[in-house]
């Protein structure tokens, strides 16, 4: 389903555009950072019909420290330097549909109450196992093994937004977002900036 939205948001990219010249079509990017159970960011590509019906197709990335890496964990180092820390990644793409409500008459102020679904992909170090190797003269070995379990779901996603808009084409976008899935439950805030056709041209001249 991954590759299929990712598609999905290059084709949708390169022909709504010529929707720009209906009065009552809008189209923009945004660029989120996230920061919640994962931090991270992602690009989003952004469709308003009529003033009130929103589509999203939205791609995040983020990562957190394994919630089962050990208090005393060492990753160890060579002669070039420290190793790196195992990290838990997950990248997500989304298709989500919304409703917009203005919140005033120069349209600067709009909430976007959107839900849809996701495609959740998770790398999760686990099984930490003691390593009893000793150190040689060209390296510090780590002192835990791990694997890595790889996780591919499904999700239904919730994400209200907050878009402040300056002009037609600039603004900037405030959200909740949420994920159900079957590996966890992911609670973050997202803020970003978001520019293109912000508002059709109907819409009041500022």
């Amino acid at each position: 389903m991954k590759t299929i939205l990712l598609s999905l948001l290059l084709i949708f990219t390169s022909t709504s555009y010529a929707q720009l010249s209906k009065k009552d079509h809008a189209v923009y990017t945004g660029l989120e950072g996230e920061l919640g159970t994962y931090k991270g960011g992602g690009f989003n590509i952004n469709y308003i019909y009529h003033k009130k019906y929103s589509l999203e197709l939205q791609y995040t990335f983020s990562s957190r420290t394994p919630t089962q890496l050990p208090d005393n964990y060492n990753p160890g180092s060579t002669l070039l330097g420290k190793r790196e820390i195992p990290i838990e990644n997950l990248n997500s793409a989304m298709l989500l549909v919304g409703r917009l409500f203005t919140l005033d008459d120069n349209e600067s102020f709009r909430v976007n109450l959107k839900t849809g679904l996701s495609n959740n992909s998770f790398q999760i170090p686990i099984d930490f196992i003691p390593n009893l190797s000793e150190d040689d003269w060209f390296s510090q070995p780590r002192n835990y093994y791990h694997s890595t379990k790889k996780v591919n779901n499904y999700g239904l996603v919730l994400k209200p937004s907050l878009e402040i808009l300056f002009n037609r084409s600039i603004g900037v976008s405030i959200a909740t977002f949420v994920n159900f899935n079957k590996e966890q439950i992911i609670v973050s805030g997202q803020v970003g900036i978001i520019f293109g056709n912000l508002r059709s041209k109907n819409s009041s001249p500022n």
